[in-house]
C-alpha cells in the first residue's frame, strides 16, 4: 500500500481547516496575552518577581493536571502498545 502525504497546499485548502486553525490560532494568542496580562498585574501589586512567576505558571497547571489525569485513566497507564 502506497500512501502519500499531504501538503500543506492541500491542508490549507480546505476551507474548514483553515477556520479552525485561525481560530485555535486565535485562542492560543489570547490565552498567552492573558498569562502575561495576569503576571503583570500581580507583579504591579506586589512587586515580586517570584510571585509573578508563579502567577504565570499556574495558568499551566490546568493542561499539566489534566495530562497527568488522563494518563492515569487509560488501562495502560498512559503507555501506548500495552
Amino acid at each position: 500500500m502506497i500512501t502519500t502525504r499531504a501538503t500543506y497546499r492541500e491542508v490549507f485548502a480546505v476551507g474548514q481547516f483553515r477556520v479552525l486553525f485561525t481560530g485555535y490560532t486565535l485562542y492560543l494568542g489570547g490565552e498567552t496575552v492573558k498569562m502575561l496580562a495576569l503576571s503583570v498585574t500581580v507583579y504591579a501589586g506586589t512587586g515580586s518577581p517570584l510571585l509573578a512567576a508563579l502567577a504565570y505558571v499556574a495558568g499551566f497547571l490546568p493542561y499539566a493536571l489534566g495530562g497527568a489525569r488522563s494518563c492515569w485513566r487509560t488501562p495502560t497507564g498512559g503507555r501506548p502498545g500495552r
